[in-house]
This record gives C-alpha cells, sequence and structure tokens, in this order.
C-alpha cells in the first residue's frame, strides 16, 4: 500500500488486484463528503470538514478502499451547484458518485449541543443510490474521537471488510483526543478551502501547538505551506520579473549585463516539463548572480553597480522559492540549494548558449562520472548554508527547523555516511533547543547516545542533555505572568549566558526593569544597510531600512515573528539637533501597482514595552517612567507606496563627481492627528552609511480624526486610479498616481510612541 497526503486527506493508491466491492466487480470507491452542522449557529460549521478528513485519512488504511479526493468532490459540488449544507438524497448521492467516479458515497451530519455530540451518516451505493448504511453515534463532546472511530468501523464492517491486523492498527489510531485542536484542526481545513491562507496555517499551527502528537494536523500543515509557498511564489515571480525586465531594458548603457539577465529571465519563465531542467538552471544562476556574496563569478553582476540592491536581493527571494518548490521533488536528480561554488555561469552575449548549456549540464551532473562523487556532492549541498537559505524563503526560525529536518530526511534518502548522520543530528538537537522544542531535543541527544562509547562524547551529550533539562524546569517554574517573557527570552538566541541570566535574576521582583531591558534589546529590528536582515509581523516580512535603532516589536512568538511594529524615538534634551531621518521599513519584498492594506494605529505602549535604547536597565526607572516620558509628543505614521530605488549607488558625472542620479522615490498616506495627506517623498540628501533625508510634498489632503486611547482602523485600497483610504470609519477619496509600481512599507517621524497592528497587505489581481 502507498499513502499520500493531499489536502487535508490521506489517499491510498491500490493494486488492480484489491478487493472488489459488493456488487461492483472493481475496487471499492468511496467518497466521503463534508458533514453538515445540523444545529443552530455557524461557529462550529467547519467541524464537518475535519470530521470529512479524519474519516477518509482512516478508510485509506484499508486497503480495500480508495478514496475520492477532497478537491474532486469540491468541484463535482461546485459543477451541480450544490450548497455546502444541501442533504445527500438518493438521487444526489448517484449524480455525485457518478462525477467524481465513486462506487460509494459517505454523507451525514453532526449535533453539537452543550457537552454532548450527534454523528449521523449514511452510505449509499452510487450505482442505484440505495442507502447500504445508516448510523447514528451519539457521547460526549470530549470523546468525539471515540464517534468518529465507532462510525470508522461501522462503515467497514458493513461492507463485509476484515481487516490484517497492521490495518486494524492503523485504523484504530487516535488523532487527537482535544476537542478544541480538532476544532482548530477544522477551522484550518475550511480556511485553506476558502482561499484563506493566512487563517488556515494559523489554525493548524494552533492545533499542531495543543496537540504535539496530532499528526494528521502536522501533515496537513505541511503539505498546505508547500502549496501555499508555491501559489505565493508564482505570483511574486511574475511581479518580480515583469519589474525586474521593464528596469533592465532601460540600462541602455550597461547593455551586455541587462542583456545576460535578461536572456536568463526568459528562460526561468518558461512553462511545462520540457523545459524544466533549463529553467531550473536559469534561477539557480540568477539567484547566484542576484546574491550579494554569492562567491559566484558571476560578471555580469556588474548590474549591482547601477541597479537597487534591495530589489535584486527581493529578486534572489522569489527565485529561490521557485527553485527550491520545483527541485525538492526532484531530488536527488537536481542540489536542491543553490550552489555558491558553481562557477558556470554566461559572462558575454556571444557566448551565451554555450555557456548556459555548459551550465545545464553541470548542474544535471556534477559528479556523475563516479556516483560516489555524485552523491558526496548532493549531501555536502543539503550540509550548509542552510540558514542563508531560510532567510531567502523567508522562514521563521520553527520554519527553519521543519526545513532543516526535511533536508536532514533527504540526507538520509541518499545513504549518508555516519559522519554526516552525526553532525546533522546534533545540529538538529540544538537548533531544536534554540526554538524551545525541547522534547525533540532531548529525543535526538538520547539517539545520539545510543551506541556511543567514547566517554568524553558521552559526557558531553549527558551535559546537553542537562542543560534541556535546566531550562525545562526553569520554565515549568516560572510565575504565570512571566513565563511568556520568560519564552521569549530564551528564544532570542545566544542561549548560553540567557539561562543563566534567567536562572539568577528573571524572578527577582526588584530586577524586573532589567528583565525588560533584556527582552527589550530582543526585540530590536537590525537592519540597515543589510537588505536580507527581516522580522515578520503578522505574515509579512519587513526589513528595516533606515534607523532601525528606534524600530522593534511587540512580543515575539518567534525570535523572528511578532504580530506588531511599533517606532520610539525622544530627542536627547541636551542635544541641540533633532534626528535629521526618519525611519522606514519596507513590507513583503513585493514591487506592485494596486494593492490592499489593512492595519491599526496605537499611540499606547503595553505594559511589556521598554524602550532599552532609550532608558537603559535602571534600577529607578519603571513602566510609568515611559509615559512621563512621551508626554504628549506623537509620532507621524506614514503608508509608504510605489517606492522604488531604494538601494542604488551614487554615480560618477563627466567631471567624476558621484552624484545622487537615481534618489529614492515614494509616495506616502501620512496620518496627522487631523488630517490624512496624500503626498510625495523624495531622497534629496545621502549621507554616511547610507542615511537617506527624505522631502514630503503635499499634493491633496483631507480632514480625519486620528488617535486616541484605542487603536484606530485603517484600510487602504488602490485600484486603477482610485486611492480610497477608511480612517476610524471616515472614508476618504484620493487621486491614485499614475507612477506607483513599487514597493510599500511604512515611515515614521518625530518623537513619541507609536504602534502598526493587525498587518494585512495583499496585490490586487
Amino acid at each position: 500500500m502507498r499513502l499520500a497526503i493531499c489536502g487535508g486527506l490521506a489517499l491510498v493508491l491500490v493494486s488492480t488486484g484489491a478487493l472488489a466491492a459488493k456488487g461492483t466487480g472493481g475496487p471499492m470507491r468511496v467518497a466521503v463528503m463534508e458533514f453538515t452542522n445540523a444545529a443552530q449557529g455557524a461557529d462550529l460549521d467547519s467541524l464537518g470538514k475535519g470530521l470529512q478528513s479524519m474519516m477518509t485519512t482512516d478508510l485509506a488504511q484499508v486497503q480495500s478502499f480508495k478514496l475520492v479526493e477532497r478537491q474532486r468532490l469540491q468541484d463535482v459540488q461546485a459543477e451541480l451547484k450544490l450548497a455546502r449544507s444541501s442533504d445527500v438524497d438518493k438521487n444526489t448521492a448517484a449524480k455525485i458518485g457518478k462525477l467524481a467516479g465513486a462506487t460509494h458515497l459517505v454523507s451525514g451530519s453532526f449535533t453539537v449541543i452543550g457537552e454532548k455530540m450527534r454523528i449521523d451518516c449514511r452510505m449509499f451505493t452510487v450505482e442505484n443510490g440505495d442507502i447500504m448504511m445508516a448510523e447514528k453515534m451519539e457521547g460526549e463532546k470530549s470523546a468525539f474521537f471515540e464517534l468518529e472511530k465507532d462510525l470508522v468501523k461501522k462503515i467497514i464492517d458493513a461492507n463485509g471488510t476484515k481487516l490484517a491486523p497492521k490495518e486494524r492498527a492503523d485504523v484504530g489510531r487516535i488523532h487527537t483526543a482535544d476537542f478544541e485542536a480538532f476544532r482548530k484542526f477544522s477551522q484550518g481545513v475550511a480556511a485553506f478551502d476558502d482561499k484563506k491562507y493566512d487563517q488556515a496555517v494559523a489554525a493548524l499551527k494552533e492545533a499542531e501547538s495543543r496537540d504535539k502528537d496530532f499528526k494528521l494536523a502536522h501533515v496537513t500543515l505541511g503539505e498546505y505551506e508547500e502549496i501555499i509557498t508555491k501559489l505565493r511564489s508564482q505570483a511574486t515571480d511574475i511581479l518580480t520579473a515583469e519589474d525586474q525586465l521593464e528596469r533592465l531594458k532601460k540600462q541602455k548603457a550597461r547593455s551586455v549585463q541587462a542583456e545576460i539577465a535578461q536572456r536568463l529571465l526568459a528562460i526561468a519563465a518558461k512553462k511545462g516539463p520540457a523545459s524544466q531542467l533549463e529553467r531550473l538552471t536559469a534561477l539557480h544562476t540568477l539567484i547566484l548572480g542576484y546574491s550579494k556574496g554569492s562567491g559566484s563569478r558571476a560578471q555580469w553582476y556588474e548590474i549591482e553597480e547601477f541597479e537597487d540592491r534591495f530589489l535584486l536581493d527581493r529578486t534572489a527571494d522569489s527565485m529561490t522559492k521557485s527553485y527550491w518548490n520545483e527541485a525538492w521533488p526532484l531530488w536527488p536528480k537536481l542540489p536542491v540549494l543553490p550552489a555558491k561554488e558553481f562557477w558556470h555561469t554566461p559572462t558575454t552575449v556571444a557566448g551565451f548558449d554555450k555557456d548556459f548549456k555548459e551550465a545545464v549540464d553541470t548542474l544535471a551532473k556534477r559528479g556523475a562520472d563516479y556516483p560516489i562523487n555524485r552523491k558526496n556532492y548532493l549531501l555536502e549541498n543539503v550540509r550548509g548554508g542552510i540558514h542563508d537559505f531560510a532567510r531567502r524563503l523567508q522562514l521563521d526560525a520553527h520554519e527553519e527547523a521543519k526545513l532543516r529536518q526535511k533536508l536532514y530526511e533527504m540526507g538520509l534518502k541518499l545513504g549518508a555516511e555516519d559522519y554526516w548522520r552525526h553532525e546533522q543530528i546534533e545540529l538538529l538537537a540544538k537548533y531544536y533547543r534554540d526554538i524551545l522544542d525541547l522534547d525533540r531535543s532531548t529525543q535526538l541527544f538520547t539517539q545520539m547516545s545510543s551506541g556511543e562509547k567514547n566517554a568524553w562524547r558521552l559526557k558531553g551529550l549527558a551535559s546537553e542533555i542537562e542543560t534541556n533539562k535546566r531550562i525545562a524546569t526553569l520554565l515549568a517554574q516560572a510565575p504565570a505572568d512571566k513565563k511568556r517573557l520568560l519564552q521569549e527570552f530564551l528564544g532570542a538566541g545566544d542561549l548560553g549566558w540567557r539561562l543563566g541570566f534567567a536562572e539568577k535574576k528573571f524572578f527577582k521582583p526588584e530586577l524586573f526593569t532589567k528583565v525588560l531591558y533584556e527582552v527589550g534589546r530582543t526585540r530590536g529590528i537590525s537592519g540597515g544597510m543589510d537588505t536580507n536582515k527581516y522580522v515578520i509581523v503578522g505574515n509579512h516580512p519587513i526589513w528595516a531600512l533606515q534607523s532601525a535603532y528606534y524600530l522593534g516589536t511587540g512580543a515575539r512568538t518567534d525570535v523572528l515573528r511578532a504580530s506588531e511594529l511599533y517606532y520610539f524615538h525622544l530627542n536627547n534634551p541636551n542635544s541641540s539637533s533633532k534626528e535629521k531621518y526618519d525611519s522606514f521599513v519596507i513590507a513583503d519584498g513585493v514591487p506592485r501597482k494596486d494593492l490592499t492594506a489593512h492595519f491599526n494605529i496605537s499611540y499606547t505602549p503595553g505594559k511589556d514595552f521598554w524602550p532599552s535604547h532609550e532608558l537603559g536597565a535602571s534600577d529607578t526607572a519603571n513602566t510609568s517612567t515611559i509615559t512621563t516620558l512621551i508626554g504628549n509628543n506623537r509620532p507621524v505614521p506614514v503608508f509608504l507606496f510605489g517606492i522604488r530605488d531604494i538601494r542604488c549607488d551614487k554615480q560618477k558625472d563627466e567631471g567624476g563627481k558621484h552624484t545622487l542620479n537615481r534618489p529614492m522615490h515614494a509616495w506616502g498616506l501620512v496620518f496627522q492627528q487631523d488630517r490624512v495627506q496624500l503626498v510625495e517623498v523624495t531622497e534629496t540628501v545621502r549621507e554616511g552609511f547610507d542615511q537617506k533625508r527624505l522631502e514630503y510634498k503635499v499634493k491633496e489632503e483631507q480632514k480625519a480624526s486620528i488617535g486616541g486611547a484605542k487603536p484606530i482602523d485603517v484600510s487602504v485600497s488602490i485600484d486603477g486610479g482610485n486611492l480610497k483610504v477608511d480612517v476610524g470609519g471616515k472614508t476618504l477619496g484620493f487621486k491614485a498616481p499614475d507612477d506607483r509600481q513599487g514597493f510599500y512599507g511604512y515611515a515614521f517621524r518625530g518623537e513619541g510612541f507609536v504602534q502598526i497592528g493587525a498587518l494585512a497587505l495583499s496585490g490586487r489581481k
């Protein structure tokens, strides 16, 4: 039997020798419909998808059944124009079953009232629509898993199927006994079907975190993340490649470098299996060429001298996602990480075809003259550079752990030697500890200890396990009001000194400001001239490109993930000069012309906010000190769009003097206390460390009341010539600028505190 997971459903592919279904003369092809909610209230509607997924997964363990994919059933329902809640009768069952290619169809409903749950189920024979089974299961809501298992057993028994011992064990395995985990899992499947991808991932992650043994949630999450990544990277590729091609066409003075890049982009855009190897080679070459410091001999990368370096890096990110999505299923035919030592890059227009053919052959055949050489090359490929690769994929730390685990398992399938396995297991164990997944970390350290005979090695592994115990003990002893802060502090990296600090100082009331100071430091955003450092706010990577020391985030759920972005700055009263540089960030890293943006603006710091760069770790300061310092100061947030030429170097003029011939340019919506302004933003002066002075020219403004004790909701919609802003319940209309193609993000000006939360940004179709 071969088991595949698809759309949250397990599908079994059986041989032609599978047991025949009763009266059908062939394998039993079963379609499990979504169960409907028979009770009033829609808050539990999604449980029907969870039941459908669990039952299909269980039935798929039986070799004599073949399951119809959920996506196929959804297509059939759409074709027949059947609502999700439609009752399935004899005629409907026959129609659905025949269109879906099923011999039998399972449908039903569920009812949850208080702490009781009931599941009604019928099984139809598609050939004539007859009901061959009708069952009603009742019990405690908390024992929903027993009801589901009993129902599956009834379906199997109704078909006279005798299970083999392994089938019986697989069918009887409980997915989860936690009703809330089941509910979150169901919500995740429903959100994915509705194309609400961020909600789907968030719900499945919550289900997985509530029950770490919930394998179906884990597998479904992994599959959905891959599908979502592919969908988003395809859309991003189109936007990024189009933007890049248009800009390259304008670089007439750099025709050689621009033409090579254009040819590679055109090959990377080819579709279909026949072009796969050429497409992947072009992507591989572009990634190395656009990645600063890649070590590649891409001489055409002189483009960096005149092109926007931020755009080049985001193009490399986009191409990396596409390459990974297409290359890893082909493993081990191709390396899955772009190889920095790959030297076969076209360097001239005249020799492009010859050089590119050599690059194609090298990518697919390097080391193939001897199988052991090819194997070692591929193992080395997934051994190092994972952290940089994860940054190109724009992953958070927990997602990087999944990537590392996947690459390790891919290496095992290739028959990796002991030294490779031991090294990778140890790295994985330490990485899991860094993200506080202590159970997996300890399990791997224990696995390494098994069979180890070197006394010093055993002593070292015992020390690693003891460190995990210290962390677990500290977390278990943490007071409820400090546990989240402690998890955030320990999960921020540099665990060695953090663990010692936490054990000695974290729980002492008199040292609480020192605790807030250390936590505040972990929430800062590094960036500046490094265009590859980001933090994920909501579900959007954010790059802080100027005055990053005034920027930070709310509480981190991951060293690279938070829900809010904040700006805090107070000018030193003893200084005669005011801050002359605005802080600004870029979100998503995808150039767009039309978009929608939803966020809220708040001027009130949270209780655990601590401006470490302003207050330090003073013993006398406390949280009320922050309010006093802020006073009546209120910064001005600006939503930027159409940002271009972010990191273009100065160019020499005819006299040999470096001039700013491509200053950064953007459009912005300035949210003043009593108005919203549409402004043109232009870089006027660039000084040391690439610091930009920005000039804001007001084009249009409208009255609005912004601010107060509560966060104010903002929506921005740019569609064609229309720019609509909803702020605090009032709708404002502006004329959208024509030259608005570019990145988007935020700028912050002035003194005080402001926070951007509930961030949801997307492009228009």
